[in-house]
């Protein structure tokens, strides 16, 4: 047993001092860790609402590209997670050509998609 207490400096121990300091470090790690694993969720929750505003917004100039090709009444789409705006009006197309500006929004954040609307012939 002596040879391991020369080793050891003769200590026979950790002192409260380096065990208060250890506590503390570990602490300021796992903090921070959970803030990052929060901040990371946050801003995957946000993405995904994006995605979701883009998503919408294409299929909603999709559907109005194919009732304006077709000659049909375009109408608007109702969503209740997100709202549809639209500049012009869409009773206000002319079919002599128009640009459409689709915005998409939560209150928070908002996507506009822009959809060009050739002449008819």
């Amino acid at each position: 047993m002596s040879a391991l207490n020369k080793i050891l400096g003769g200590s026979k121990g950790m002192t409260l001092l380096e065990v208060m300091m250890a506590v503390a470090v570990l602490g300021i790690l796992i903090l921070f860790a959970s803030q990052m694993t929060a901040a990371s969720s946050r801003i995957g929750s946000e993405n995904a609402r994006l995605v979701q505003m883009v998503e919408l917004a294409q299929a909603e100039a999709e559907r109005i590209r194919a009732c304006y090709e077709a000659g049909q009444n375009i109408t608007p789409v109702d969503n209740r997670d997100f709202n549809i705006n639209y500049v012009p009006r869409l009773d206000d197309i002319n079919y002599n050509g128009t640009f459409l500006k689709i915005t998409v929004g939560d209150g928070r954040s908002k996507y506009d998609l822009v959809l060009w609307l050739p002449p008819k012939d």
